[in-house]
């Protein structure tokens, strides 16, 4: 079994698919940890002095600011090395019968049938679960995130996401995050009828 859970920076993707792992003794592949892991954190000032800006985490290095059209483009490029990557880790982990949970905001319906077409190839059932929450909360929980955090996205980066986010086509459960995480959990077990 595979599921996918996404939405919009900050409305608590990761900590429902921290605990869906926990309870399912399942791995979590994350964007955020693969992002890390193949590009180097770096300042802007010295961003915009190096050659090859593709070897650095042009997205962490742009937090909070305009984004040029340059940094766009090796953020677009980025994006899709790290999707690239977390379909490969998936496809690996789900081969071998195990359960996953994939983390990530899946904000093009692209990557969505990318993950419907692993599970198909491998035989394994995919569910989709989409956290949400209203936007004072994505600010109030984002002001609290420090510059070391994994997800490094802002208020500003939730607002560019929530523009382009495009709709899901197909059945997607939606988990509003403002309620307690052991009833969100709860709810999803439920839905896709998972038993201990």
């Amino acid at each position: 079994m595979i599921i996918v859970v996404m939405g919009l920076p900050g409305t608590g993707k990761s900590v429902v698919a921290a605990a869906l792992g926990k309870r399912l003794r399942a791995p979590v592949v994350r964007t955020d940890m693969i992002r890390r892991a193949l590009f180097r954190p770096v300042g802007l000032k010295r961003l915009r002095n190096l050659e090859s800006k593709f070897l650095y985490d042009v997205q962490r290095a742009n937090v909070g600011r305009e984004i040029t059209g340059e940094a766009r483009q090796v953020m677009e490029a980025q994006k899709e090395v790290v999707y690239n990557a977390l379909f490969l880790l998936v496809e690996e982990l789900a081969g071998t019968g195990k359960d996953v949970v994939m983390d990530a905001t899946f904000f093009r319906e692209s990557y969505r049938a990318r993950a419907r077409a692993v599970a198909r190839r491998l035989g394994q059932r995919i569910f989709f679960v989409q956290t949400v929450c209203p936007d004072e909360i994505v600010k109030a929980r984002m002001s609290r995130r420090n510059i070391v955090n994994v997800a490094n996205a802002r208020f500003q980066t939730y607002l560019q996401f929530k523009k382009t986010f495009e709709p899901a086509r197909g059945p997607v459960l939606f988990v509003d995050t403002t309620h307690p995480l052991r009833e969100s959990v709860d709810f999803v077990l439920k839905h896709i009828g998972w038993r201990k």
